[in-house]
């Protein structure tokens, strides 16, 4: 982002008029939306992930390990320590296996309700959860049961996601102004890897990590007069997108020219540093190469344009006549 957001204070690219993003995405797309203007934005953005390299913020679930090795006990022993654990804590989650409690607090200390609803238009992918329990009763699948809840609800997520069971559901920030809640509800669930951050329920329906079903949420934008789309990729897998899709729009990507091997969940220092700078140079080498072109055909046109006029001028010459 740091070397688009040169381009813009140069003013060789608009600053971007829509946000979309899925998973971690959403996060940073919501950092670049709510600031203003786009360099602080992305100023804000290589702050907080500087703050995430020095914060403990991936901290594990107690309850929930417990109540996952718990499964793999003689099932009266099980049984009473799931009832113990309810027991003491009644409204702990039991899916997720690290606390939430720190990206919450993160996300609302960095990103305000009023900086997203009067910032740039965004829109982030959630993937709707199936009901385990609805599942379970219409279709039996014992070998569930005997699989801790965390993994009994990552396993329905991924088949449904696999076998396209669900579509991915695309949400515009700016329409939640009458409800704070569901505002950071939708970002959360955008990013809530499952097995590790609990589903968000949204309007009674619940949700998970929009990288589920689309990682490129280029969908969000199919209706949008947007005519220019950069599309930030963090592998450099197949394409996973259809062009035909999408006719009216020319798509600008912008691919890691080295694989990325580190686990999305290394937050350190050293890690971030690196993948900021590769970021950096992988956004110069394609933008550059798409500007220099783009200069090129430019330039082309101006000059055919001026010998189409000089030509008509000389023709036009009462000199000739």
């Amino acid at each position: 982002m740091q070397y688009i957001a040169e381009l813009v204070e140069s003013k060789q690219i608009q600053q971007p008029q829509v946000i979309a993003g899925s998973s971690i995405g959403a996060f940073n797309g919501a950092i670049l939306a709510s600031h203003q203007p786009f360099s602080t934005a992305v100023d804000t953005v290589n702050k907080l992930w500087e703050l995430l390299a020095q914060t403990k913020i991936l901290n594990l679930n107690l309850s929930a390990f417990i109540s996952y090795t718990a499964k793999f006990f003689p099932q009266p022993l099980s049984q009473s320590i799931q009832l113990l654990l309810k027991l003491k804590a009644p409204k702990q989650n039991f899916t997720s296996l690290l606390d939430k409690e720190p990206i919450e607090k993160l996300l609302r200390d960095t990103i305000s309700k009023d900086g997203l609803l009067g910032g740039i238009e965004l829109w982030v992918a959630a993937f709707p959860s199936l009901n385990i329990n609805s599942l379970r009763d219409s279709i039996g699948f014992p070998i569930l049961d005997i699989l801790p809840d965390a993994f009994q609800d990552y396993i329905v997520d991924l088949a449904s996601s696999t076998w396209k069971v669900q579509e991915p559901h695309y949400f515009c920030i700016q329409d939640f102004k009458d409800n704070e809640d569901d505002l950071y509800k939708v970002l959360l669930a955008s990013a809530a890897l499952p097995l590790a951050f609990p589903k968000q329920e949204i309007n009674g329906q619940s949700y998970v990590d929009g990288g589920l079903g689309d990682n490129i949420p280029l969908r969000a934008l199919a209706k949008n007069d947007c005519t220019h789309v950069i599309v930030i990729h963090l592998d450099n897998g197949f394409i996973q997108w259809n062009q035909y899709d999408f006719p009216e729009k020319n798509i600008i990507e912008i691919r890691p020219q080295k694989e990325i091997t580190t686990t999305l969940l290394d937050f350190s220092q050293e890690n971030l540093a690196t993948l900021q700078q590769r970021g950096y140079e992988d956004a110069k080498y394609f933008l550059d190469n798409i500007l220099r072109f783009s200069t090129t055909v430019q330039n082309t046109r101006d000059t055919l344009n001026l010998l189409i006029n000089s030509t008509k001028r000389f023709s036009q010459d009462s000199a000739l006549s």
